[in-house]
């Protein structure tokens, strides 16, 4: 079964930690919360497996954006620098 929403204070730390900004192009006007590993595949509600990005940088972690010129890398380069981030 899958895990319950990421609690509200979760959310605030993954923001705080991030500097209330995208982790990968520090857009700072509107933030989700990614998990790295899914929930789907066991990935849990806890701050190691979480990650602030803006909407795009989200679509294009979940490979759901039509790339353009402004965001010149895919989804793999999208996981790996979310990868290192986390484990820097």
């Amino acid at each position: 079964m899958l895990s319950a929403k990421i609690p509200t204070a979760t959310r605030r730390e993954v923001y705080r930690r991030e500097g209330y900004a995208c982790a990968l192009c520090e857009r700072r006007d509107v933030i989700h919360v990614h998990h790295v590993r899914s929930r789907a595949l066991g990935g849990g509600n806890e701050p190691g497996n979480l990650i602030a990005l803006c909407p795009v940088c989200h679509a294009i972690a979940h490979g759901e954006y039509e790339l353009d010129c402004q965001f010149p890398f895919d989804q793999a380069t999208a996981q790996a620098a979310i990868e290192h981030y986390l484990t820097a």
